[in-house]
């Protein structure tokens, strides 16, 4: 009966071990899941941050060939249609942005005020290109002088936007592997001192055993 307790022991003691090992790379497994979608959502943000970047570039060159082609109707509305189509894009990416930060908890200040920023940029070129006379040869000149900086506030913002997201996904991925090296070095010593211990008791156990068996012989 005593082989058969001491056996048992040695039973539960690899269930155990087992169920341990389970157990932590479990909780291995589940927090480099957590990682890689938190690094995939950091990347979505870097992707609509540069999409938008993209897109404003295309609505400010837009309104450059409205002012410069703008006088044949036709060209008139083509790009002002294109204008309009960028400004919207811009808008849609910086949105889907200011979404994605808010659910990582990330500051929002800066995604904030571009915003606001680039929405106002767009009423005040859409005012300016209400004095757009296709009539006039010189509408282009007329219409450029008062537009003429009003990006500039709008482009360093983006700028900034771009700069810093790229700087924060990249020092995010860096940290997300030394701290993943980390708890799978925690991981590893972890279960090696789990087994230890196990071969430990079952050594003890069957010296106990043999002991007992040698005792009968």
């Amino acid at each position: 009966s005593k082989v058969l307790l001491l056996s048992g022991l040695i039973v539960l003691g690899l269930t155990v071990l087992g169920l341990s090992a389970f157990v932590q790379m479990r909780q291995y497994n589940a927090i480099v899941n957590e990682t890689n979608q938190r690094i995939l959502q950091r990347s979505n943000i870097l992707d609509e941050v540069q999409s938008a970047a993209v897109e404003f570039k295309t609505q400010v060159q837009e309104l450059k060939n409205i002012l410069i082609r703008g006088n044949v109707p036709e060209q008139f509305t083509r790009y002002s249609e294109g204008f309009a189509k960028s400004a919207a894009g811009v808008q849609r990416h910086l949105h889907k942005v200011l979404m994605l930060q808010k659910e990582e908890k990330l500051d929002t200040s800066a995604i904030e005020l571009l915003l606001k920023e680039h929405e106002q940029l767009g009423k005040n070129y859409l005012e300016a290109l209400q004095k757009f006379d296709q009539s006039d040869i010189n509408a282009g000149k007329v219409v450029d002088k008062l537009v003429s900086g009003m990006d500039r506030a709008a482009s360093k913002q983006m700028e900034t936007l771009a700069a810093e997201t790229s700087a924060g996904f990249e020092d995010y991925l860096l940290e997300s592997d030394k701290n993943r090296d980390q708890l799978y070095s925690n991981t590893i010593q972890l279960l090696m001192i789990l087994c230890i211990g196990a071969s430990l008791v079952i050594i003890s156990v069957m010296a106990v055993i043999f002991r007992d068996l040698f005792k009968i012989l």
